[in-house]
């Protein structure tokens, strides 16, 4: 930041472009607090998974049990999905400049409630052609024994459970799609790279971070940010789209592997297969 000199009595502040050494040097810090971490520590996961046997028999555990104490795990849960939106925190204030400027930022990208309904019906709307296409690819990936099995939730049964799977959702969507849809691109745009060259390496980038799970899941992802970074130059609107979207693939990814519904999953096949053994028994 560096003032012009004018007759006004108070300079006049003029912005500067940052650096490309400054602007990759933001890009590290970002990374290296939040998704660049976890993409080291997924490759890590899948070599050693990799290692022990096939991936057909492995399993993966989103949302695990921090303590055997009910309170003390809540509060685990709580500062876990805290300090992982400090990093979005740091990358919204690295793409304003100043404190006052965020809100500014954030209206650019469309996170400011100014259209909830709209939002929502576009979130329902890509969740059903994006959302509900990862969950088939990963049927398919563990029908090819590509992918893990994936247990996204292995917390206790709980009145805040619930809860906490939400803000769980929403903290993997802000996370994501903060870091990797608004700010890293708008970084690498600032940089000077093309579009087409953020989209490939930002869905490689996005598709390592999910390698634990195996090579099914991180397929779905080089389609979901092709969808929404590449394909639409990373406009406000779908910015604006995205967050309701990963939140939804989230939640319904949650809520298959809720123990009550579980329960139920579990009580219908019983009954199921006590149907068959009693008609077994009564041919013979």
């Amino acid at each position: 930041m560096v003032s012009v000199l004018t007759d006004s009595p108070h300079p006049q502040p003029l912005e500067q472009r940052p650096a490309r050494s400054e602007l990759w040097f933001q890009i590290l810090l970002v990374l290296g607090v939040s998704l660049g971490s976890s993409a080291v520590y997924a490759v890590l996961n899948l070599a050693e998974t990799i290692s022990r046997g096939p991936l057909s028999d492995a399993e993966a555990t989103l949302n695990r049990v921090l303590s055997p104490v009910p309170a003390i795990d809540l509060l685990r849960q709580l500062a876990s999905i805290g300090f992982a939106v400090v990093p979005v925190a740091l990358a919204l204030y690295l793409m304003a400049g100043s404190l006052p400027r965020i809100k500014g930022v954030l209206r650019r990208i469309g996170v400011d409630g100014r259209h909830p309904l709209r939002d929502a019906a576009w979130g329902v709307g890509l969740f059903l052609v994006m959302g509900l296409g990862t969950l088939g690819l990963y049927q398919a990936g563990r029908a090819l024994g590509l992918t893990a099995a994936i247990n996204t939730s292995a917390l206790d049964e709980h009145w805040w459970t619930v809860p906490v799977l939400i803000l769980s959702a929403l903290r993997h969507s802000l996370v994501e799609e903060i870091i990797v849809v608004a700010f890293l691109c708008d970084r690498l745009r600032r940089i000077g790279w093309s579009w087409v060259t953020i989209a490939v390496v930002t869905s490689v980038f996005r598709a390592s971070y999910h390698l634990y799970q195996g090579f099914g899941r991180p397929s779905a992802t080089w389609s979901w940010v092709w969808c929404s970074c590449g394909s639409t130059a990373a406009t406000a609107d779908s910015r604006r789209c995205s967050s309701p979207t990963h939140s939804w693939t989230s939640l319904v990814s949650c809520s298959r592997n809720f123990s009550p519904v579980n329960e139920r999953r579990r009580r219908c096949r019983n009954f199921s297969l006590e149907k068959v053994a009693a008609a077994a028994s009564s041919e013979n």
